[in-house]
């Protein structure tokens, strides 16, 4: 298996990590996982070293007063330090995603029969939401692949469908979250990976698009097909001035591991 590194991007969101961080790292070990939070956020530090990942804090890329989130900014500089450090194959997942048993192993399959000769290409893939607590979510997904956990869910599904990243009306062109799948190396001589003036969660999706030639979803291409689900949270989750909206319970596995 080629070596994968998982990165994902948190800010206030450290209820939703509880819960993703510990499941998804349980994928990759012994690969390498990779939190990257604004400087000063200590609740998602805190759940960053419970789980044994990697923490990269980045300082001035969070502005509440001006209601700026650089996320892009901050996805970069990470991304930046590990091509620096000789990582290649990345896969970025948003805090409040869960990947299924097999989605390392289904990724693994397009970068030894895919990417290795199209390092140019974004690889993503489908999700969908289900209205059920997160700790019965994870309990699915620890045992099962995405697609059969969908399959499963059926009656209580939203928002199936491939990751979307809503460009000029349309679906499945420059997907700018959930799911990213992509090699460093074809970044080896640009100074930027994310570019600087994607300053939010989808303020510049035009722009994120052109870094790539080929934007591939992994649930339509190739040897084998994967979802992921997203934890719900409401639509009004992405306000940059800070958190508004209401938490979710703590995973308690990790309360017990602080007190271990």
């Amino acid at each position: 298996m080629k070596e994968l590194t998982i990165v994902t991007v948190c800010s206030e969101m450290d209820d939703y990590l509880s819960w993703t961080l510990p499941h998804n790292k349980s994928l990759i070990d012994p690969g390498s996982y990779v939190v990257v939070c604004p400087d000063g956020d200590d609740a998602v530090a805190a759940v960053a070293e419970r789980c044994g990942a990697r923490l990269i804090t980045c300082r001035g890329l969070f502005d509440k007063e001006a209601g700026k989130f650089y996320k892009g900014a901050m996805i970069d500089q990470a991304l930046c330090t590990l091509r620096d450090e000789g990582a290649d194959y990345i896969l970025h997942l948003d805090c409040d995603i869960l990947a299924g048993m097999d989605f390392v192993q289904i990724c693994d399959l397009y970068m030894q029969n895919y990417m290795k000769d199209h390092p140019e290409s974004l690889l993503f893939c489908g999700r969908f939401e289900a209205n059920i607590e997160p700790a019965i979510l994870c309990s699915l997904m620890e045992r099962l692949p995405g697609r059969a956990a969908a399959g499963i869910l059926e009656g209580c599904l939203s928002n199936w469908g491939p990751t979307n990243s809503v460009l000029h009306g349309r679906y499945n062109v420059g997907p700018w979250g959930f799911v990213q799948l992509f090699r460093l190396s074809h970044f080896r001589d640009s100074e930027h990976i994310y570019p600087h003036s994607f300053d939010n969660a989808g303020g510049d999706d035009a722009v994120f698009h052109t870094l790539f030639t080929h934007t591939v979803p992994m649930m339509q291409h190739g040897n084998g097909w994967t979802v992921v689900a997203h934890i719900p949270h409401g639509a009004s989750q992405a306000n940059w001035r800070g958190r508004t909206t209401p938490g979710i319970e703590v995973n308690p596995s990790l309360n017990n591991k602080e007190k271990d």
